[in-house]
């Protein structure tokens, strides 16, 4: 772990925006983490953070202080920094290592959890890697945890993909968002109707 004394407010900062957008790809990272450590000119300076040099450079200090300095402050947590390259452009997520209910902050009761979980199978199963909007829907039909409305269903399908656990095509099809293409690289042990951060 990480110092506290080098952990400050940009570390700080950085996590928060992580966590408030709930990915990023490498070009916001760095851009997010150079504003990060002008507004706390101070405090990076007197713990030695920076992000100057060529554009190599800047992308591996900021990196280092994704990677090095945050991730495993959030470990303890039960979270940690995932990055994985999508469509030839490398993305960055705070994702769960556990499955904590508790420590999750999600808008989603249970029900909606245990659609996103069975639609995320779907998906996972399907030939294509992505349903259409109507198979979508109609996951709602096999929930055991509970039912939700035609209503409630759309809504929960808006919310994850705008939280970009979804990704919808224009054409209405559904496939795994970048959140969740993150989080796949750590799966969490679940149990029957587990829980999924969606907020953000």
């Amino acid at each position: 772990m990480v110092s506290s004394q080098r952990y400050c407010d940009v570390h700080r900062n950085l996590l928060q925006l992580m966590l408030h957008h709930g990915f990023m790809s490498e070009a916001e990272m760095l851009a997010q983490c150079r504003a990060c450590v002008e507004a706390h000119a101070q405090d990076a300076k007197a713990n030695k953070v920076n992000v100057s040099g060529s554009d190599e450079a800047q992308l591996e200090k900021a990196r280092k202080i994704l990677l090095e300095e945050i991730s495993p402050e959030l470990e303890p947590l039960g979270m940690k920094v995932a990055q994985k390259k999508l469509q030839g452009v490398l993305y960055y997520g705070v994702v769960n290592l556990r499955d904590d209910e508790a420590g999750v902050g999600s808008s989603l009761g249970k029900p909606q959890r245990e659609f996103f979980h069975m639609l995320v199978a779907a998906i996972k199963a399907s030939e294509g890697k992505a349903v259409d909007a109507t198979d979508a829907q109609n996951v709602r039909l096999d929930l055991k945890g509970g039912k939700m409305s035609m209503d409630e269903t759309e809504d929960c399908l808006e919310q994850l993909s705008a939280g970009g656990w979804l990704a919808k095509t224009e054409e209405g099809h559904y496939s795994l968002g970048i959140r969740s293409e993150l989080q796949e690289l750590y799966p969490i042990q679940r149990a029957a109707a587990p829980a999924a951060d969606v907020s953000g």
